[in-house]
């Protein structure tokens, strides 16, 4: 593993650097798999209700209509991590 640099910038904000194969410092950016999000990788309806400040009826309207990706197994319904993701990067209707 490599060494993470912190150091502070003119403004005084903190910012993370590596050393490359010749030992320049460049910017560090945080593998996909550190970044931290509230839900996990399933979630039942409840919890993405939580996430989602949705009602479960719009929960299940959203599934229902495609809008928001979830998989049935037996009488629960499982939504990927992914889908929040995916379903909070769409354009917002009426925005």
């Amino acid at each position: 593993m490599k060494q993470i640099f912190t150091m502070k910038d003119a403004n005084g904000q903190e910012r993370k650097f590596i050393a490359d194969e010749k030992g320049q410092l460049i910017p560090y950016i945080k593998p996909e798999s550190e970044h931290k999000t509230p839900w996990g990788a399933s979630n039942n309806v409840n919890n993405t209700c939580k996430f989602l400040g949705l009602s479960r009826g719009t929960v299940m309207k959203l599934i229902a209509l495609g809008q928001l990706k979830a998989i049935k197994a037996g009488k629960r319904w499982i939504v990927p991590g992914w889908a929040i993701e995916q379903f909070l990067q769409q354009p917002k209707q009426g925005a």
